[in-house]
């Protein structure tokens, strides 16, 4: 087996654990995490650009009905991440449209990183004393 072919298989099984040990609250997400994965993402998406190309997903992209199917789901799947992280972003002053940009750009590196900025900031921002009470 490739690297090309266990990368998928990997990614998924890591995937089915880390949620089934968030939904049995097992675990707990501080900022490190979406940090780190954005991180390590990073590296294989530079180290991806080097060997195809800039551009070389949009022609993997056009030219089979399951190209075009991963390609639309994943549009919809940034787009409902960062629907589903903007108020959170918005209540600790961040600015929705430059991350928006981002993650265009970027894919899912822009949602981890927006994700690990928001858990950070949740984290260095104090409560205001009437949470704080409760």
């Amino acid at each position: 087996m490739t690297v090309l072919s266990l990368a998928p298989a990997i990614s998924t099984a890591g995937l089915v654990v880390f949620l089934s040990l968030l939904s049995m609250e097992r675990v707990k997400v501080n900022w490190m995490f979406p940090a780190c994965l954005a991180a390590v993402f990073l590296a294989g998406t530079l180290w991806t650009v080097i060997q195809e190309g800039l551009f070389g997903f949009w022609f993997d992209s056009t030219q089979t009905l399951w190209d075009n199917q991963i390609w639309v789901d994943l549009v919809l799947a940034f787009g409902i991440s960062i629907a589903a992280l903007a108020p959170s972003a918005r209540s600790l002053g961040m600015k929705i449209w430059p991350w928006a940009v981002f993650t265009l750009c970027s894919g899912s590196i822009g949602i981890l990183v927006l994700y690990a900025r928001i858990l950070y900031l949740k984290d260095a921002v104090p409560l205001p004393r009437t949470a704080q009470a409760q």
